[in-house]
């Protein structure tokens, strides 16, 4: 089975460098100043292909579709942002045009300053309307560039995002690193946009955790943790990367498809067995977040929402 570990690795970065849950190398670089128009984030730049790209991907031109963090399902990007939501291909040269995130989702980012900012979590790449082509900014095999919104100047755990769009570059050294940051008005040199073909599919099975009862009209996102592991303090569980199973982010009604945070199968959905400790965030919230132990079945459980222990979060 093809599995998307390269691209779903890049939406987990993404994720987990805002709310500082992951311990990766990241540096940001803001981009330009927003005016009436939107924000600039590239203006007709050469776009490069993945070596054996396809005449097809070569034809490309419009890429205004993501599949969102940790989400197959496509949608256009100002189901996202508000316009303008443009990412364009015209002679091969790239053009890409960003108004702001729409208010349902900009999120809490956890450990910031101040501790009431939020973050849209962005774009790891841009595909086409049928999903079949993909465009991301890489510099080589382990250094992507992440696009995020920040609703004003912030910090999380010393990394500073500035008020508008920002570039998020992360870079991975095995299962272990260490997490640093700078904020310049460009990208470092040796970055690139690239088209590719998109020759990779999920799996359907297993990975579903169902909370009964989760209140509507939130965002929330959830995160497994090794059995044993004791998460009912914040600050210790929140920055032990290893000691987390899985992942999972803008729950389907209320079921959330569980992605594997562990070893070189990172991306694929999540199928273990056995009693892990979950943490359920409410992303519209900065100072309380759930957890409890549930029972999976091949990756797959029902818990109810009041069998969560809610807990304080002390900035």
């Amino acid at each position: 089975m093809k599995t998307r570990k390269n691209a779903q690795r890049r939406s987990l970065s993404a994720v987990m460098a805002i709310t500082a849950i992951l311990a990766l190398v990241v540096t940001l670089a803001s981009c330009k100043d927003p005016d009436d128009g939107g924000t600039t984030i590239v203006s007709e730049e050469t776009v490069g292909y993945a070596a054996g790209a396809s005449t097809a991907a070569r034809q490309q031109t419009n890429f205004s579709y993501s599949h969102g963090l940790l989400s197959t399902d496509i949608k256009p990007l100002s189901y996202y942002i508000n316009d303008p939501a443009s990412v364009t291909i015209k002679d091969g040269k790239l053009s890409i045009n960003l108004g702001t995130p729409r208010t349902e989702h900009l999120t809490f980012s956890a450990n910031s300053t101040p501790n009431d900012a939020k973050v849209f979590t962005g774009f790891s790449e841009f595909v086409t309307a049928d999903g079949k082509y993909r465009l991301f900014c890489m510099k080589d095999a382990n250094t992507y560039a992440f696009l995020v919104y920040a609703d004003r100047d912030l910090n999380v755990n010393n990394i500073n995002l500035k008020q508008g769009w920002n570039y998020v570059i992360s870079s991975s050294s095995g299962s272990t690193s260490t997490m640093t940051a700078t904020a310049t008005t460009t990208l470092p040199s040796g970055f690139k946009w690239t088209v590719a073909e998109s020759d990779y599919s999920y799996s359907s099975s297993g990975g579903t955790l169902t909370i009964t009862g989760l209140p509507s009209g939130s965002t929330y996102g959830v995160i497994v943790f090794n059995s044993g592991t004791d998460v009912s303090d914040f600050a210790t569980a929140m920055t032990d990367s290893d000691s987390m199973q899985a992942v999972g982010t803008f729950a389907s009604g209320n079921s959330f498809t569980l992605y594997n945070l562990n070893g070189i199968t990172t991306g694929d959905t999540w199928t273990a067995s056995g009693n892990f400790p979950v943490v359920l965030f409410n992303n519209s919230s900065s100072t309380e977040y759930r957890y409890a132990t549930v029972p999976f079945t091949n990756g797959s459980a029902t818990v109810t929402y009041s069998a969560f222990t809610a807990v304080t979060i002390t900035p």
